[in-house]
């Protein structure tokens, strides 16, 4: 399912989904162009927009899920960072 990652913070974030209903109650966010997994459980929902807390159910995980949760919060201002590079990169 296809979401946008709304105020990510260390422990969760909120998702904006087509229908938050259709989301399980457990699941993995998997964030494909950064290779990120992160297990994650449903604590509230309001029709297109679902809270989630971040968890560690898989067994053998090599990072928690606040490391987790912290790289891809790096990552994604990583990647602002970049653009905004190549914004002044091109004035």
């Amino acid at each position: 399912m296809t979401c946008r990652i709304r105020n990510l913070s260390e422990t969760g974030t909120r998702l904006r989904v087509a229908n938050a209903y259709w989301l399980p109650d457990r699941f993995e966010l998997e964030i494909m162009h950064h290779d990120i997994r992160v297990p994650a459980k449903v604590i509230w929902r309001n029709g297109e927009e679902v809270g989630v807390v971040f968890t560690s159910n898989r067994p053998g995980m090599m990072t928690s899920p606040t490391q987790d949760a912290q790289i891809l919060s790096l990552k994604a201002e990583t990647e602002r960072l970049k653009t905004r590079v190549r914004q002044l990169s091109e004035e």
